[in-house]
């Protein structure tokens, strides 16, 4: 399924040993999401396709706290944020 959606949003440092960055999609996407009952890999994750401005990649939705989370890859944020 294509979802479209615009979130101004804080990007934040995971605090673990890869120390990965992620920007919180929200809850009401993330519900959406859930109801819609998208396929999942490996621990509940959906694969996704996101973008920033002109840029696109490949990422991933994690779960977490009850909302998802997406991965912005490292030459993302310093192209685009």
């Amino acid at each position: 399924m294509d979802y479209e959606f615009k979130v101004a949003a804080t990007v934040w440092r995971w605090e673990g040993p890869a120390g990965w960055y992620f920007v919180d999609i929200g809850d009401e996407l993330s519900q959406l999401i859930r109801s819609r009952k998208e396929p999942t890999v490996a621990w509940g994750y959906i694969r996704i396709k996101a973008r920033v401005g002109k840029s696109e990649w490949d990422t991933t939705l994690f779960p977490n706290k009850g909302a998802y989370i997406a991965a912005i890859k490292a030459q993302i944020r310093k192209k685009n944020l």
